[in-house]
Formats: C-alpha cells, sequence, structure tokens
C-alpha cells in the first residue's frame, strides 16, 4: 500500500511538472481567441513580412509591441510600422480584444475612416495620430471609457464631434490638432473640459470666438489649453483665469484682439503663456507678476504699447522672454539680469530707447539676444559678455523653434533673422510672418532647441542692428566661443575693428555695415573659418582686405564705400589713387559666378553651425520659401507639424 500511494505521488507530481511546462510554453486558453484576432490582424497589413514574429504556434504575449498582464492582450504598440493597412482591420482585429487597455498605432499609414464598431470594454488610450484618416469621428462613440484620445496629424474634418467625445465620460486627455475640423466650438464644451487635463484643438479650423464658459465649471482641471493657429476671433476671455490648474495656456496665430486680460495673472501654476501673431493692444498686464512659475512668454506680433512692466522681475523662472514686433516704449530694465535662467531674450522691431544695461552681463543662461531696429544709444557695455564661458542653457532643451533667416535685407526689413516659437503651427502660416514683416523670408531652419554645453556656454547670437549705438566695439566679444551671429550694422559705432574678433572661431554672419569703423581688417579675421557672411560696407575701413581663408569667397558689394579699402574682391592695392579710392577692373560677369557659387552652400552652413553650436534639429529652405520643401525637411506631409 505504501508503495503504491509512492507511486502515485510520483505519478500525480510527474503529470502536474508536464502540464506546469506545457502551460509555460504554449499560450493559455483564454490567449487562443486573440491570437486568432491578432493573426487576422498581421493578414491584413500589406507587407507579410513586417511582423515576423505574430506567429499561430507563439505565445502573443511574445509578440512583437504586444504586452499582457493575466493571460490577456492590455497593450499594443505599432507606432512607426508601416502597416499600410485600412482602419477597418484595425477596428476588426485589434479595438475589439477583450482585455485591451491601450493602443498606439502612431505614424503607421493606416487609410480610410472611422466607421461604426464595437470598442473593447477596457480600452482607455488610442493614439491614431500622424496616419491618414479621413471623414468624421462620430463612430468612435463605442468607446466609452477613453481616458486619452489622441488623434491628431489626420485628416478628419466636420464640426467637433461633441455628442461623441461627451460619452467619454472620463476622458483625461483629448488631442484633435493638425486636423480640418471647421465650424464654432459648441457651448457644451465646457461639460467635456470639466474632466479633461488636456484639451489641443490646435491646427484646425475652428472659427469664431473662445467660449466665454469654458473654464466656468468649478470642478474643472484643466492644465493645458491649445487653440493656436486657428481662425478664432474676439477677445481672450477673462474667464479663462477659471481654469486655476492651467500650465500651458497657447492661443497664439488666430485674430483675436482686445487686450490681454489682467486676470490671467491669477493663474498661479501658468508656466507657457503664447499669445503671438495676434491683434492684441494695450499693455503686458502688470498682474503677471503673481505667477511665478512662469518660464516662456511669446507675445511677438501684436500692438502691444507700454513698457516692459516691472512685475515681470518677479517671474524669476522665465526661461524665454519674446516681445519683438510691438509698439513697446520705455528702455530695458536693469533687474533682467536677475533672471538666472533667462535663455533667449527678443525686444527687436519696438521703440524702445535708451542704453542697454549692463546688467544683461549677470544673465547665467542668455545664449540669444535680438535688440535690433529700436532707438537704443551709448556704448556697449564690456560687462554684458562677462558670463562668457560659464553659460548654462540646460533648461531650455526640447523648446519648438523655427529660425527664418533674412535674406537681401532692405531698407524696411531690419536685423540677421527671427527665432521664433513654433509649437503645434502649420508651416504654411510663416506666410502670416511675412505679411507682418518686409522681410523676405527664404531660408528656414527649425526643430528643437537642445544646447550642447552646460556651465561652459556663451551668447550665441546677437543683435543689435539698426539702433543709435556709439563708442567701440568691445575686445570682450572674443570671448564667446559659441558665437555664430553678430549683426551690429547700421549704428553709429566707431574705432577700428579689435583683433579678438578673429577669436569667434564659430562665427558664421558678420554684420558691421553702415557703421563709422576705421583703420584695417584685422588679419586674425582669417582664421574665422566657418564665416559664410560678411558686410564691412559704408565704413571707413582701409588697408588690404585678407587673401586667405573666408574672405576669397565673399562678394564685392560687401566691402564697398571705404575710404581706402582694396584687395579682392576689390581692385588690387597697387590700384588704387592718389586720393585713396581703388580704380575698378574687375568684371561683373565673374562677381555674379563666384557669388551664385558660395550661395549655394552658404544655407546649409548656417544650418550646420546651428546644429553644432546648439543641438537643434535642423531642416532647411533653401533659394526660395516653398511649402513643398519646408515639409519634406521636416519629414511631414503637407498639413503636418509635430
Amino acid at each position: 500500500m505504501k508503495t503504491f500511494s509512492s507511486f502515485f505521488l510520483s505519478v500525480t507530481t510527474l503529470y502536474f511538472v508536464s502540464f506546469s511546462l506545457s502551460f509555460q510554453a504554449s499560450p493559455s486558453q483564454s490567449l487562443y481567441r486573440e491570437v486568432h484576432q491578432l493573426i487576422n490582424f498581421k493578414n491584413a497589413v500589406y507587407d507579410k513580412t513586417l511582423l515576423p514574429d505574430w506567429s499561430s504556434n507563439k505565445n502573443p504575449c511574445t509578440f512583437d509591441g504586444v504586452t499582457c498582464r493575466d493571460d490577456k492582450v492590455t497593450s499594443i504598440d505599432l507606432s512607426s510600422k508601416p502597416l499600410n493597412v485600412e482602419f477597418s482591420a484595425v477596428a476588426a482585429f485589434l479595438m475589439t480584444l477583450a482585455g485591451l487597455e491601450s493602443l498606439f498605432l502612431s505614424n503607421s499609414n493606416i487609410n480610410g475612416s472611422i466607421s461604426a464598431f464595437k470598442c473593447s470594454a477596457s480600452l482607455t488610450t488610442l493614439d491614431l495620430s500622424r496616419n491618414s484618416l479621413s471623414g468624421p469621428v462620430t463612430s468612435l462613440g463605442s468607446c466609452s471609457l477613453l481616458k486619452s484620445l489622441v488623434l491628431s496629424s489626420n485628416n478628419f474634418s466636420g464640426t467637433l464631434p461633441i455628442d461623441t467625445l461627451l460619452k467619454m465620460r472620463g476622458l483625461k486627455v483629448l488631442d484633435l490638432s493638425f486636423n480640418e475640423f471647421s465650424g464654432e466650438l459648441p457651448e457644451s464644451l465646457t461639460n467635456l473640459s470639466a474632466s479633461l487635463l488636456t484639451l489641443d484643438l490646435s491646427s484646425t479650423n475652428f472659427s469664431g470666438t473662445i467660449l466665454s464658459n469654458l473654464c466656468q465649471n468649478p470642478k474643472n482641471t484643466l492644465q493645458e489649453l491649445h487653440l493656436q493657429n486657428n481662425g478664432f476671433t474676439g477677445k481672450i476671455p477673462p474667464s479663462l483665469s477659471n481654469c486655476t490648474d492651467l500650465v500651458s495656456l497657447h492661443l497664439s496665430f488666430n485674430y483675436l484682439s482686445g487686450t490681454i486680460p489682467s486676470s490671467l495673472g491669477s493663474l498661479l501654476k501658468l508656466r507657457d503663456l503664447k499669445l503671438w501673431m495676434n491683434m492684441l493692444e494695450g499693455e503686458i498686464p502688470q498682474e503677471l507678476m503673481y505667477v511665478k512659475t512662469l518660464e516662456t512668454l511669446i507675445l511677438d506680433f501684436n500692438y502691444l504699447t507700454g513698457e516692459i512692466p516691472s512685475g515681470l522681475s518677479y517671474c524669476t523662472k522665465l526661461i524665454w522672454v519674446s516681445l519683438s514686433n510691438n509698439r513697446l516704449t520705455g528702455q530695458i530694465p536693469s533687474w533682467i539680469g536677475r533672471l538666472e535662467n533667462l535663455a533667449i531674450l527678443n525686444l527687436s522691431i519696438n521703440t524702445l530707447h535708451g542704453n542697454i544695461p549692463a546688467e544683461l552681463g549677470d544673465c547665467k543662461s542668455l545664449v540669444w539676444l535680438d535688440l535690433n531696429t529700436n532707438s537704443f544709444d551709448g556704448t556697449i557695455p564690456a560687462e554684458m559678455f562677462k558670463q562668457s564661458g560659464r553659460i548654462v542653457a540646460n533648461l531650455m532643451a526640447g523648446k519648438r523653434y523655427v529660425y527664418i533667416k533674412n535674406v537681401g535685407v532692405t531698407k524696411q526689413c531690419h536685423g540677421a533673422g527671427k527665432l521664433l516659437e513654433f509649437q503645434v503651427i502649420r508651416p504654411e502660416q510663416l506666410n502670416r510672418v511675412s505679411k507682418r514683416s518686409p522681410c523676405n523670408f527664404t531660408r528656414v531652419y527649425g526643430g528643437h532647441t537642445s544646447p550642447m554645453f552646460d556651465n561652459d556656454g556663451s551668447m550665441m547670437f546677437l543683435d543689435m542692428s539698426y539702433n543709435m549705438l556709439s563708442g567701440y566695439i568691445p575686445k570682450e566679444f572674443g570671448s564667446m566661443r559659441y558665437l555664430f551671429v553678430l549683426n551690429l550694422g547700421h549704428n553709429f559705432i566707431s574705432g577700428s575693428i579689435p583683433d579678438e574678433v578673429g577669436d569667434l572661431r564659430g562665427l558664421n554672419i558678420l554684420d558691421l555695415s553702415s557703421n563709422k569703423l576705421d583703420g584695417t581688417i584685422p588679419l586674425a579675421m582669417s582664421a574665422l573659418t566657418m564665416l559664410m557672411e560678411i558686410d564691412l560696407s559704408n565704413n571707413n575701413l582701409s588697408g588690404q582686405i585678407p587673401e586667405v581663408g573666408q574672405f576669397e569667397t565673399f562678394p564685392r558689394e560687401k566691402f564697398l564705400n571705404n575710404s581706402g579699402l582694396c584687395g579682392y574682391p576689390l581692385p588690387r592695392c597697387d590700384l588704387v589713387n592718389a586720393n585713396g579710392y581703388a580704380q575698378e577692373e574687375e568684371e561683373e560677369e565673374e562677381e555674379e559666378e563666384e557669388e551664385g557659387e558660395v550661395l549655394s552652400w552658404k544655407a546649409v552652413a548656417i544650418g550646420y553651425a546651428l546644429g553644432v553650436l546648439f543641438g537643434l534639429a535642423i531642416a532647411q529652405v533653401i533659394a526660395s520659401y516653398k511649402p513643398e520643401w519646408f515639409f519634406k525637411n521636416f519629414g511631414l506631409r503637407k498639413s503636418r507639424n509635430r
């Protein structure tokens, strides 16, 4: 009996071990149906070799992109795989998986429209962004448990599907940006915004006014409100301040008028306030002083007046302040030097005056300073550059931008170019910038900021052109090892060009034109091997132009109207007459041919400098601005921009 019991125990144990090994080696019974659905989806994919490990004799939990929990497929992520499949296959074989909670199919070449289907009862996250889906989205109503719905960068159309969205009572994230929706926002949107954390309707075609009741629900928890690049008109509702949890408010590229509501000063968690390219007027409200979390303040291309409010001195976390193309008056306040995180300051094209404060040199993160086209006078303070070699700019990483370079500067077009915040804005909207600016923007660079230095950097962009500055060029300029644009043109600066300019080894663009500079061009400048553009015209320079390095590539007009300057590309120095003026002997056809050769690679070199010195992902448009070039270089379709 004892022997039989031992034998029975041994057999039972062996059977149990064998069953366990078999269970681990193959899918459990609850997964068989899901294997069948997943294989059916694979068979619907155009490229049958795309999902090689999706096999009917394997556990689906081992499939590429599949995650399981408790023997159920709970998450599928096939983002950036060229599936080339109709949405009907997604709906039939993936979205009906019983335990599916998350489905990520961004940038997966999914086509067609969303037709009626039965959604998994457990699905909470759906990302179909950056595909080619079209038509209305009303058929998503069966996905009532969704918490995150991202449909950006498609071709969905129609009005905002508010009835469908209101069925998703737990929805927290809604991103419909870069689609073809139209019409006005429905009043019932306020019922949806009460539960949302993120509402992104940017770069669609919505019109009308921004709802005044959008934040009226006292239970609202909205943190991000992005309505930029639409056709909204009217005023910014002061009631937006009722969304007290707002971290980001982006209303740029609309047609909003009136003033900036002072009530926005009660948004004590706000980090980003972006209102540029509207028709706002009045003063920047002092009440922003209470928003001590503020990091980004972008108000370019409006009609704002008054002085830079002193209240901003309390916003010590500011990283990017851009107030260009307004009608601001007064002086640059010295307290700006206390903004230790400030990396970008753009005050160009206003009516500011007075001296440039030496306290700007106290900004420990300042890499981009644009003061062109104001009425600043006095000298350039040498103290401005005392942080060179110690700059910290790591706080400004990840900001989306475009840099549009001025080409063919005219009497109306001033400055080297513009750095613009460009989050979720269609590239073709740059045409609106051209309409509000007299410049011919023919070269466009874009990406996300990602500085490559930490505690050892310097200023990278300095434009003080078209002011009334006088005095000498400080030799301290030479300490800015990362500087790639220096524009001091059209001032009253005198004296000689300091030898230290030759230490700016990363310099790409140098404009000292239309000043009162004298003396010779320092031979040390021949070491500027990255210099692609120079303009020294309309000064009192004399002597021979260096005949080495980049100076052999620059066109003649960049040296004209100097009293005694000679050497290539001007006439030889032995042909200078007794009055100090050179006799003409160059052939115009040769000059035009050489200039064409220079222009063919100049834009590429500028992009390279941006990439090397700033760690920026660069996209370029060369010769003439055509949206197709821009989209191609960004890797986006014509209606995309993320």
